[in-house]
């Protein structure tokens, strides 16, 4: 009996790579790097809690078409220093610029993704379609070792359209 399906499509974040955990190591580094607690901050959980309200909001924002790259790239640290009271430009750089080049670099993956990739990669032709920053998302499938999985990447940015569009997928599609 010939098998039903032949390819499948994966996600990045928060199905494979733990954004979550990834994530939040990246922050605690920050928290302490940049002396927070000294500047008023005293609850680390409660400030990453925070950042992740609000980076959870622009990326909705984002994906809708409704913010830029740039403004959510930064726009999520200064609107968590603001909620502490704290206006600085440069450091919401320092923390933006920190956050973009180690976090994709960090290699948790979700519970038994690997396993599962090493399964299913002998018998169907793996792909990863995925929003996101494209030098994010190719670091990441690097740093955590997956990249050899995947016959084609597709990323929102590259392809000019965020899912859930109809047409990221009707790109996809004529591929």
């Amino acid at each position: 009996m010939k098998k039903k399906y032949t390819h499948l499509f994966f996600d990045l974040d928060h199905t494979l790579w733990d954004t979550d955990s990834n994530a939040r190591h990246t922050m605690e580094q920050m928290f302490s790097m940049y002396k927070l607690e000294e500047r008023g901050i005293a609850d680390k959980n409660q400030f990453i809690e925070t950042y992740n309200g609000i980076n959870h909001s622009l990326w909705s924002d984002y994906s809708k078409g409704k913010i830029g790259k740039e403004f959510l790239r930064n726009g999520r640290f200064t609107l968590t220093l603001k909620e502490y009271g704290i206006d600085d430009d440069n450091l919401v750089k320092l923390m933006s610029d920190y956050f973009v080049e180690h976090t994709p670099s960090k290699t948790k993956l979700i519970d038994d993704a690997s396993e599962l990739l090493n399964y299913l990669h002998p018998k169907y032709e793996l792909y990863i379609i995925t929003n996101g920053f494209k030098e994010a998302q190719h670091r990441k499938l690097k740093s955590s070792d997956i990249h050899h999985f995947f016959k084609d990447i597709f990323i929102s940015e590259e392809i000019g359209y965020n899912k859930p569009d109809p047409k990221f997928l009707l790109i996809l599609s004529n591929s």
